[in-house]
């Protein structure tokens, strides 16, 4: 189903930089978990001196919005972000530990992380097609899953009721567009391997792709074993083969193994205590080093206190 292009230490931009000269007038679309990745990476791809058109960046939201958008305005529905989808859950939360309907989640007078917690849980049950209709009973706690039951009952209630649609309905309307019209051709698909998704998202990356989707195979944390929700390069690499320290990083987790050490500046590894100081010794490498600020870039890093 997957063509495959196969991934050295960071050479997502080779990749990109092949598809670029092999479809040069072809629509493209980066496949990502959130655009300011795609975009830096657009960005990489541009300041390595490599001439683009036609490549975009989408998220699996924005790639269901585009198909069922015609459809949200004429039925006048509400497209909400995960923060509006909180909101929401925030309001029948509270209605309903008020009313008495709620008894494994209890009430306090800050219930900020419970929100939170419900949000993310009943975002990945309604992207796995779960609603309060088909909840399976295998919780171990009963009132846990009647509690939750309950909130996705009451939370699809309100979503339907004022027109609003979250990602995974956007995702569920999609995924009727295309058994309606089929996929659309003449089109490319990049993702990275390790982009994990299941449920509706993963077969509506599959249903809209089809065998226009080429996997971008990410280098592998030897030791671990890949998740079950990896997409399949199809092809095993042979040995891994390494030329720098930054590169030995794949034997983080059976160190034991691991190539010796080139001592080639590639990696630096220091200690500090709390966020703060992190990012503070972060920019004082930055400044010491004199590097600009075009070419700074971290990959997964959250400094929430700051």
């Amino acid at each position: 189903m997957h063509k495959t292009a196969c991934l050295a230490q960071n050479n997502l931009v080779t990749v990109l930089n092949e598809a670029v000269k092999q479809y040069p007038r072809t629509e493209k679309i980066l496949i990502v978990p959130d655009r300011t990745t795609g975009n830096h990476t657009l960005q990489n791809l541009a300041r390595g001196g490599t001439s683009w058109i036609n490549f975009n960046v989408k998220t699996v939201t924005l790639l269901a919005a585009d198909l069922v958008e015609d459809r949200v305005i004429a039925e006048k529905l509400q497209p909400i972000s995960s923060i509006g989808s909180q909101a929401v859950l925030d309001s029948v939360f509270n209605e309903l530990a008020d009313s008495g309907n709620l008894k494994y989640f209890e009430k306090h007078p800050v219930n900020k992380g419970i929100i939170e917690a419900l949000t993310r849980t009943v975002r990945e049950l309604r992207l796995c097609g779960i609603t309060s209709a088909n909840l399976k009973s295998s919780f171990i706690n009963s009132h846990k899953e009647a509690d939750m039951r309950h909130t996705l009952s009451k939370y699809e209630k309100i979503m339907e009721g004022h027109g609003l649609v979250d990602s995974a309905r956007l995702i569920m309307m999609a995924l009727g567009q295309l058994k309606k019209d089929g996929t659309k051709e003449g089109c490319k698909y990049f993702i990275l391997s390790r982009h994990y998704m299941r449920g509706i998202e993963r077969e509506f990356v599959e249903k809209l792709c089809g065998k226009d989707l080429i996997v971008i195979e990410e280098d592998p944390a030897i030791g671990l074993p890949l998740p079950s929700d990896t997409w399949s390069a199809g092809k095993d690499n042979g040995p891994q083969k390494c030329s720098s320290d930054i590169e030995r990083l794949r034997w983080l987790f059976k160190s034991k193994e691991s190539p010796k050490p080139f001592k080639d500046g590639t990696v630096e590894i220091f200690s500090a205590i709390g966020y703060r100081n992190e990012a503070r010794e972060v920019l004082r490498r930055i400044c010491v080093d004199n590097v600009t600020v075009d070419n700074i870039w971290g990959e997964g890093v959250r400094f929430p206190a700051l």
